[in-house]
């Protein structure tokens, strides 16, 4: 399949005019038997391939496209919903202005946009998950792999914007009188994206119990206790801590049962916190009141002690202590994934104030250099490189490893407007251009996506920077150039589709390159000077004319004359006077 023989099998939308600001609304696609075909010989005919973007039209979703219900329209709702956030978060930043003295301002308005993204890929995965309770029995090996390859990517990236929203969220100055932690927002990411199971289920599933039959205390157990403290899983490890006091009387002894009992008012402490956290209020208060709880000591002083050092489950409860106090050997020797004993550390190795950041990626790297293996997870390249703040890698990640073109682009423009990629402006402009152009390729993969296409174009074009922050006329140049590329993404998106009628055509030339008006000025004005034209006809024979001439031709070949001739004449052909 090619893109034009691929095209023939989509559904169509309405056309519409965007601008910054505008909510994009699709309509419901026809179906395949009524919608048009693309060729060749259409419009398209004629025109150099669009250069340097990767080929990646023929992969995912498109090879289930034909799944209507189940897998085209949660993906166009998708796509056009995203869209419309995008558009008026690009709408405000324009508002605000893009230079230096509102940086923080703009930062601040990234969170909730981030957010709103995280909420729509969450949509996308529950619609898309509902196809697997109803797959056709007629569904090839080759399909359900692809689908689960799917499913895959679709979970792995709303981890990937979860997490991104949590680092973005601290990475920007938070409104007034409002509070944030943190090391507790990615123990709720952990929590939400990777749960354990619940020890209902473990101890009903493996048999497990505290003790072994020999009377040693069972590693396995206790395994399990410490990962239900690591990840801030309270209530299940009060419920392990409690059975194991009131079931297990006789073995612990009273030095062991007050042991367990000091372990379970402890852990109980972390509730408070959650609390505090829900009813935005500071935690560094009542985090120093945790660390210096009289249970501590106590605790302390009863393994020490010849008595209580003898119980059977000393060495288990010093383990337990030591990881509440983020002792890191502890933490990495029972944590099940490298990036829980991130979350471990984070959480429980602070002292008087809350770790950042800056501490997070520290934490990662030390984390990682401890592994005796590289990790190679490409599904997991993402979150590495989140929780490691090289957001360059993430967004090249998102597009190597998970295939992820919408990801890779929407994160590399909320980072180039929040100024959190690295060196310049202008790279991260660059950065920002290519992930866009390569989802517009990407969409142009459908027909019946190409308005939403239009739309990031022309809005990538409109919140462009135009020179470095040292005014130096390199970043003009390479800023044109981007502007070029674009300008030429839209005369492809516009000259392939079918001119059918009067109302089309005019509609359709509001989507021309040289008909687009900018939005955000009093003054209309062309969004493109006639010099960034030149590449694709100008004036003479850019997008407008070529819509035109073919309206024009069409209807001469049909007979209708004098709209033949109208068409023909505002395209300022040489027919005209052949007619």
């Amino acid at each position: 399949r090619n893109r034009w023989s691929m095209a023939a099998t989509m559904g169509r939308v309405a056309l519409f005019s965007w601008g910054p600001g505008d909510a994009m609304m699709l309509t419901s696609p026809q179906s395949p038997a009524t919608a048009g075909t693309d060729d060749e010989d259409g419009p398209a005919r004629g025109r150099r391939p669009v250069q340097n973007l990767h080929e990646m039209r023929l992969h995912r979703p498109w090879d289930l496209w034909h799944h209507r219900e189940d897998i085209q329209l949660p993906f166009q709702a998708f796509y056009g919903e995203a869209q419309s956030v995008w558009s008026q978060a690009c709408a405000t930043a324009l508002e605000k202005g893009m230079d230096d003295a509102t940086l923080e301002e703009r930062r601040a308005a990234l969170p909730q946009e981030i957010f709103e993204y995280k909420e729509f890929y969450s949509n996308l995965m529950r619609r898309v998950s509902n196809f697997g309770n109803r797959i056709p029995a007629s569904m090839g090996k080759d399909e359900l792999a692809e689908f689960g390859s799917l499913l895959t990517l679709l979970y792995r990236g709303h981890q990937a914007w979860h997490l991104a929203h949590v680092i973005v969220k601290h990475l920007a100055p938070l409104p007034p009188n409002s509070h944030a932690d943190l090391p507790f927002d990615l123990v709720h990411w952990t929590q939400e994206h990777e749960p354990l199971d619940l020890y209902e289920d473990i101890k009903r599933t493996q048999r497990l119990q505290p003790f072994e039959a020999s009377g040693a205390p069972n590693p396995d157990w206790w395994t399990v206790l410490y990962r239900y403290v690591m990840l801030v899983w309270v209530d299940q490890a009060v419920a392990m801590l409690a059975e194991l006091k009131e079931e297990h009387a006789a073995r612990l002894g009273d030095e062991g049962q007050k042991l367990v009992a000091l372990s379970e008012e402890l852990v109980e402490g972390l509730i408070e916190m959650e609390d505090d956290l829900a009813t935005n209020r500071p935690l560094d208060a009542k985090w120093r009141a945790w660390t210096r709880r009289r249970e501590w000591s106590d605790a302390d002083t009863t393994i020490a002690s010849s008595v209580g050092g003898a119980s059977s489950i000393a060495p288990q409860i010093r383990t337990l202590l030591n990881i509440m106090r983020g002792h890191v050997d502890e933490i990495a020797a029972h944590a099940s994934k490298w990036h829980h004993s991130v979350v471990a550390q984070m959480m429980f190795r602070r002292s008087d104030t809350v770790l950042g950041v800056a501490d997070l990626a520290n934490v990662v790297e030390d984390v990682l250099a401890g592994q005796t293996e590289e990790e190679d997870n490409v599904e997991e390249s993402v979150i590495r490189d989140l929780l490691r703040l090289d957001m360059q890698q993430a967004v090249q990640h998102f597009s190597e490893h998970l295939k992820d073109w919408w990801s890779a682009a929407h994160l590399a423009d909320v980072l180039y407007r929040g100024g959190l990629l690295p060196y310049d402006l202008q790279f991260a402009s660059d950065m920002r251009s290519f992930a866009m152009r390569s989802y517009v390729d990407h969409l142009l993969a459908s027909n019946g996506m190409w308005q939403v296409a239009a739309a990031y174009i022309r809005g990538v074009v409109e919140s462009d920077v135009w020179a470095d922050a040292s005014g130096k006329v390199g970043g003009r140049a390479r800023c044109q150039q981007r502007r070029a590329e674009m300008v030429h993404l839209l005369h492809h998106a516009v000259t392939r589709q079918k001119v059918d009628s009067d109302e089309a055509c005019s509609r359709l030339l509001l989507s021309c390159p040289e008909k687009v008006l900018r939005r955000n000025t009093d003054a209309p004005q062309k969004l493109w000077m006639a010099s960034e034209l030149e590449t694709v006809g100008g004036e003479r024979a850019g997008a407008a004319k070529e819509v035109q001439t073919v309206w024009g031709v069409a209807l001469h070949a049909r007979g209708h004359q004098a709209k033949a001739l109208y068409w023909l004449a505002r395209a300022g052909g040489s027919m005209v006077g052949d007619l």
